[in-house]
């Protein structure tokens, strides 16, 4: 895909699939609904944005596509999502999750539960 044409959600999603790489995600709120603009998904080059800004989830996927459509139908349609990390070693799986874990951490002991991190205070996983 090249980076100057529009691509559908759907498009988007099956361009991602089977992907080898995960990506580390941060949800953030919007003041517009989203629900007629597609998709707000965008990559930040900053490993710590969700240190540095005012964020209400942290997660990881290897579809962020379609990962942000579950979180719009789910949770609300004034979201967008900010990529701002990946994976690099032969182990995504794994070290995805360490990275969450990480930075659910940094982001609590920092700034508190983020708005919508359920899991962040129980011992049900990352």
């Amino acid at each position: 895909m090249r980076a100057t044409e529009r691509y559908s959600a759907q498009q988007m999603i099956e361009a991602c699939a089977d992907n080898d790489i995960g990506y580390l995600y941060a949800l953030v709120d919007m003041e517009e609904d989203m629900s007629g603009n597609g998709l707000a998904v965008a990559y930040s080059e900053d490993k710590e944005f969700y240190l540095n800004n005012e964020i209400s989830y942290i997660g990881m996927s290897s579809n962020p596509f379609q990962r942000y459509q579950a979180h719009k139908a789910k949770k609300s349609r004034k979201i967008g999502m900010i990529l701002f990390n990946e994976t690099k070693s032969n182990y995504p799986e794994a070290e995805l999750k360490a990275m969450e874990a990480e930075a659910i951490f940094k982001y609590s002991v920092a700034k508190g539960t983020p708005k919508w991190q359920k899991g962040s205070k129980t011992f049900s996983g990352a």
